[in-house]
């Protein structure tokens, strides 16, 4: 399997910016990306992105720690607080446990959620610029 099959849903628009922790890597410590981020691996650390970008957490992937993105799409698991800018999507295959903050929430049949929901939108414009 090479690393341009590893996309859900058969996404292969790879980019310049993309950045990819592949299944199998395990990384401890804080990442801070501007484009595209895809786990498949597992992150012990904190994600953020600092531009208008997507972070996706795929089944295979594993985040131990909070996620801040635009938007943040998940079909693993993650152990964390979530905050979308924008839309925050859950898999059906996601497992979350954590504080959900987002603008626009979707939920696919089967996602296991265990926390709090915080429907905020003009306070994430805020919590942004911190």
């Amino acid at each position: 399997m090479g690393l341009f099959n590893i996309f859900s849903g058969g996404n292969n628009n790879i980019n310049k910016g993309t950045s990819v922790v592949s299944e199998g890597v395990e990384i401890e410590g804080n990442i801070i990306c501007k484009d595209y981020l895809y786990v498949a691996g597992k992150v012990t650390g904190d994600i953020e992105s600092t531009q208008k970008s997507k972070i996706e957490v795929g089944k295979s992937g594993r985040v131990f720690g909070q996620i801040k993105g635009e938007t943040v799409i998940i079909r693993g698991v993650v152990e964390g607080d979530v905050i979308a800018f924008s839309q925050l999507e859950l898999g059906g295959s996601a497992q979350v446990k954590g504080r959900l903050t987002y603008s626009l929430l979707k939920l696919e049949p089967g996602a296991v959620f265990e926390g709090e929901l915080e429907h905020q939108q003009k306070k994430l414009a805020n919590t942004r610029d911190k």
